[in-house]
Order: structure tokens, then sequence, then C-alpha cells
């Protein structure tokens, strides 16, 4: 057998041990969510993420979670599918607001910063018609990091997914770890707008 081949063939059977090593399982809560509302989801692949088996609270609908210690990073996610017998799901400013007073600290001197993202940014990066950042200081029983960004991003007569980004860097570029999970592009259903 020619050596260049044996060494070539050897590499590819390395290469491939690694990734199988390498294998990231979504709960089996968020892989529903993402085959029934076709959603798309890529496995982190850079900061080590791991799976969070214990999920921190009862009144928050957490579906998933996984941290980071090299990113100094936690993430949670949450999901309210839209239901045309509750119109309550057609308006995300509510369930919004509701995941945010449950997961913002009560402390009286707290801060909460609410951003609009403009329709453009959301469907180039969520695939999705509405979207909101919200920076608070979560409340301990929730996590022991300083910090929260949540973003919520709404697709018309799909539902809610809310991202949840606890870390303690308050300049931690979380944009970064935005894409690995969004609504389907190819189902947009509003026209582009800035």
């Amino acid at each position: 057998m020619n050596p260049i081949r044996s060494i070539l063939l050897l590499f590819i059977s390395l290469g491939t041990v690694q990734l199988q090593s390498q294998t990231f399982e979504f709960s089996p809560a968020l892989d529903e969510v993402i085959d029934e509302y076709h959603l798309e989801a890529s496995t982190p692949t850079e900061n080590r993420f791991k799976s969070i088996r214990q999920l921190p609270t009862a009144y928050l609908p957490f579906i998933y979670g996984m941290h980071s210690e090299k990113a100094g990073l936690e993430i949670y996610v949450a999901f309210q599918p839209y239901d045309s017998r509750n119109p309550a799901t057609a308006k995300p400013q509510i369930e919004t607001t509701r995941l945010m007073t449950n997961a913002a600290t009560n402390r009286e001197d707290a801060v909460i910063t609410v951003l609009d993202l403009s329709k453009s940014y959301v469907r180039k990066i969520f695939g999705a018609d509405w979207g909101k950042e919200i920076y608070f200081q979560p409340k301990a029983s929730i996590s022991g990091k300083a910090h929260c960004r949540m973003v919520s991003i709404f697709k018309d007569e799909v539902g809610l997914l809310t991202l949840f980004f606890f870390f303690n860097e308050k300049n931690n570029s979380l944009e970064d770890f935005y894409s690995w999970i969004r609504f389907d592009s190819s189902q947009l259903s509003m026209p582009d707008e800035k």
C-alpha cells in the first residue's frame, strides 16, 4: 500500500473518531420544539459548552440550558408556542415582560434596560419578525452570574423563543453566541423593514 495513502487514511480515521467524541445532545424538550416549530439549531463548537441537566427554577419555563466555563457564560432557552385560541400568544411583549419580571432581581436599586431590535436585524440573525433585548441583574436563585441579557424573538404564528445569557463580564461579546438557534428563515411572514 502506498505510504501517503496509509497516512491519509490514518488522519481521516482519527478525524472521524474525534468528531464522534464531540457529539452534543440537546434536551428532549428542545429537540421537540426544534422539530415541531421548524427551528434551526447548530451545535455550539467553540468554548466547550456542556448541557445543564438541572434547570434552575420551576417558575421560568426553561426547556434547555448549557454553560461554558471558558466563556464564563450560561445560556437558557424558553419557548412559548403560538396558539390561535389564545390571543396573548400573538403579543410577544406580554410573555417577554412576564419572563423578565420573573428572572430579574427585585432590588430597588436595580436597573433594567430594554432595547427594541430592528426588524431587519431579527430577520437576518434569527429569522424572526420581532425582537427585544433586556439587560438586568438576575435573581440569585436563577443564576450565580451578575448579569443577564435576555433576548426574546418572535415569529408570527410560530411562537416566542427567549434566550437568557447569564455572565459576569460586562463587556462579554454575546452576539457571537446568537447564531446557534434561530427560526427557519425560509418562512418569514413580514416584509423587510428597518
